[in-house]
């Protein structure tokens, strides 16, 4: 090997071996330093102290001298002051916080950098019995972001592709990990909009405040809605008709109209017929549990329902928790005066996440314990729907008498089935998160039992340092139901079972803060059992939320969309009809739900 290429490998393994080392101070970085970094903060400042110090100094010393060729020196004064607040100002951005908005790399970089990487054994330099110090050069990527090409480049420091435009901060060595998909659909969308007010505020504030603030036009909101015909007039042909009889049909293509019903809130014939259209709608429902799930169920309960993705920021364990609190209080006082209800839960968690489908598990060994307790009786009846679906939430929905949205708040962009239920004359039990917001202040907090802590609470408690443990301790029913599940109270076949639930809330300090909203929460609740009591005033709030629905309609959220975002107008073209001899959309239905029953069947 010649002396040249000796030394070029010296070189080679040297800055590969600098670049290792850095590789391992590097952490993600996708917005702003709000804080200095770690070690590098005290060379920083130290740095800053000296530039104010010496130049302060050097001004000090000549202002006489200054003062008396002011006239003739002003000039000069001026241009240094401006330099001089130019050179601070770029100073801290660049050794206290990210760069910001990158530009894009010249094609000499790009080209300088392929080269660098590229294999040097390839050029006869580095010897090719040494492979492993070797640079080496991936196979290119692109990306591809509205119909346009960008090269990625790969950085020999962080050992990843990156867009052109990143670079490390000179102060922490921090570099964009990976490319952020999020940050690329508002650089690469002309509008960015969240799904419910509260929403759409978190993501001007916290997730995509940068782009927030250089480009504040670009952020809309758009709260959800659903449609009307699917989710009252299919679905609820009962209830449909006698809103048709009282304020005529326009409110199927005009939700708004649903506001007239107001006028009817003190009429006792048009409270009673409400009242008989819940009750038959419940029938329904209880005849398709017995049909499909062998459960028989008390139609005069309170139907108690939350049906959606299983999830632990949907803390469909809180709802279990309190299902638990219930049934020990009904142990403890068999003659206890308790609403009689009925708690059903519905949906799916994904395949691979094993928290959720333990969470079921769990749902439905209370549900097991509950239903075969004959102290229990009717009073509580738990009850977990397999294989949750439109269809099926097409029976539930018109029967829900309370619906449970409670997720931790901050963490639920907006949510529909809290819309559905409310269409269908449910009262929301829920946080101040997503479109709950909304539904309170469209009905007013009377007409809602809104609960626990707000966004702002959240950031506050977990700022301040959220110890789970201590509500454990405070809490005695919470206590109790805990080291019920701790202890195999609803697994004898398994005692630990459970165990990484009630590792997850305690020892994992509960990331979700079920414990710290489980007080508010049972309170709460029993708020609900004393309105629950008064039929007629219960009803009455029931039409109030009717009434204000209109805002949650999808073609309201449709319209603005067209409007504000894509900037089309409406057309008044019917679609067509299905081709002769092909099958329409009614019979593919049919056919999937055909299929569907008949995976259900034992010998499958």
């Amino acid at each position: 090997m010649s002396p040249q290429a000796s030394r070029q490998q010296m070189v080679t393994k040297s800055s590969y071996v600098s670049d290792v080392e850095a590789q391992t101070k590097l952490k993600s970085h996708h917005r702003r330093d709000q804080k200095l970094c770690t070690t590098e903060r005290l060379p920083a400042l130290f740095t800053w102290a000296l530039l104010l110090s010496t130049s302060f100094t050097y001004w000090l010393c000549i202002l006489p001298e200054i003062i008396n060729l002011l006239p003739s020196f002003l000039p000069i004064l001026i241009l240094h002051c401006i330099l001089f607040v130019l050179v601070c100002a770029n100073f801290v951005l660049a050794t206290f916080m990210d760069p910001g908005v990158y530009q894009q790399s010249m094609k000499k970089e790009d080209t300088n950098i392929s080269f660098y990487v590229r294999p040097l054994k390839r050029k006869g330099v580095v010897d090719t019995d040494d492979d492993d110090d070797d640079p080496y050069e991936p196979p290119p990527r692109t990306v591809h972001i509205k119909e346009g090409l960008i090269h990625m480049k790969y950085c020999r420091t962080c050992k990843f592709f990156r867009p052109p435009r990143c670079s490390h901060c000179s102060t922490c060595e921090r570099c964009i990990d990976v490319v952020n998909m999020g940050y690329l659909s508002v650089v690469g969308s002309h509008v960015v909009n969240g799904v419910a007010q509260l929403h759409s505020n978190l993501l001007k504030s916290t997730i995509f405040k940068d782009f927030y603030e250089l480009n504040p036009e670009k952020f809309q909101n758009k709260t959800n809605g659903i449609t009307p015909r699917r989710w009252l007039l299919s679905c609820n042909p009962n209830l449909s008709e006698l809103i048709t009889s009282k304020i005529g049909d326009d409110w199927i293509t005009d939700l708004s109209k649903l506001a007239k019903l107001r006028d009817h809130i003190d009429d006792e014939q048009f409270i009673r017929d409400l009242q008989r259209v819940k009750l038959e709608n419940k029938k329904r429902l209880i005849k398709v549990l017995e049909k499909d799930f062998k459960i028989t169920v008390n139609p005069d309960t309170m139907f108690d329902v939350q049906v959606k993705r299983i999830h632990e920021y949907k803390r469909q364990l809180l709802n279990c928790l309190h299902v638990i609190t219930l049934y020990n209080r009904i142990k403890d006082n068999p003659k206890i005066d308790i609403v009689p209800r009925t708690v059903i839960f519905g949906g799916k968690a994904a395949p691979g996440y094993q928290t959720a489908k333990l969470i079921i598990k769990l749902i439905c060994n209370v549900a097991r314990t509950v239903s075969n307790d004959p102290a229990v009786g009717d009073r509580l009846k738990v009850i977990f729907l397999e294989n949750y679906r439109v269809s099926l939430a097409e029976k539930i929905i018109p029967a829900v008498d309370l619906s449970e949205q409670i997720s931790l708040a901050g963490l639920e962009a907006s949510g529909t089935g809290n819309m559905k239920m409310m269409l269908n004359g449910a009262l929301t039990i829920g946080t101040y998160d997503g479109a709950n917001v909304e539904i309170d202040e469209e009905v007013g907090r009377d007409n809602i039992f809104i609960f626990g802590m707000t966004v702002e609470d959240v950031d506050a408690l977990r700022e301040k340092g959220y110890n789970s443990k201590e509500y454990y301790e405070r809490e005695p029913e919470l206590k109790r139901a805990l080291d019920q599940i701790r202890d195999g109270f609803f697994s004898p076949e398994d005692p630990n079972l459970f165990a990484d639930i009630i590792k997850g809330l305690l020892e994992s300090n509960d990331r979700y803060m079920l414990l710290a909203d489980y007080a508010e929460y049972v309170k709460a609740q029993e708020h609900v059992e004393q309105l629950y009591k008064n039929r007629i005033e219960w009803t009455k709030k029931c039409l109030l939320n009717i009434a204000a629905a209109g805002k949650f309609s999808s073609d309201r959220a449709i319209r603005e969309y067209a409007k504000d975002i894509w900037n089309v107008k409406p057309s008044m073209k019917k679609l067509p009809e299905p081709h002769h001899g092909r099958p329409g959309i009614k019979h593919e239905i049919e056919k999937i739900e055909m299929i569907q029953s008949h995976r259900q069947r034992e010998d499958y």
